[in-house]
């Protein structure tokens, strides 16, 4: 149950990041008048990321088409995940909670997240492949500094 558990938080710490990275511009909450990350202006991460590796654009290019195609595969797997979180908040907070239902709905959730970290995990390969041996070596220095961060951002 532990493991499942473990396995469950860092799905769902896994989804969060690649929802926001697969998300267009369009779609994102871009920074207000005066907002600012460190000093400059915010950024998608695709934008970061050619910079941060001096992408071509050939590579930009392909590096987009990735993480639409991502999100494509991502959105329905997340639409189902949020009602089911609703179901589960329904039958939480029942006066009469049913056992079976709660596990088979816990259940059908961390299947569904483990599909969208499995798909967030084959973008990386592929965008991974994409690069050059300079770029490859400062995009695994990225991924294990953004895996470092990714429990100091909790409440």
């Amino acid at each position: 149950m532990m493991k499942k558990t473990i396995l469950t938080a860092a799905l769902s710490l896994g989804l969060v990041a690649g929802s926001i990275m697969a998300q267009s511009p369009a779609d994102r909450h871009e920074p207000r008048g005066g907002q600012k990350e460190r000093g400059h202006e915010m950024k998608n991460p695709i934008d970061r990321m050619s910079e941060a590796l001096d992408l071509t654009d050939a590579q930009q290019s392909q590096i987009k088409a990735i993480h639409l195609e991502m999100a494509k595969k991502n959105q329905p797997l997340q639409n189902k995940i949020n009602e089911l979180d609703a179901r589960m908040n329904t039958l939480t907070t029942s006066d009469m909670p049913d056992s079976k239902e709660i596990k088979k709905v816990a259940d059908q959730i961390s299947s569904l997240k483990g599909e969208v970290f499995i798909n967030m995990t084959m973008s990386k390969v592929k965008v991974r492949s994409l690069l050059d041996d300079e770029q490859k070596m400062k995009f695994d220095r990225m991924q294990q500094h953004k895996d470092r961060n990714k429990g100091q951002h909790k409440s």
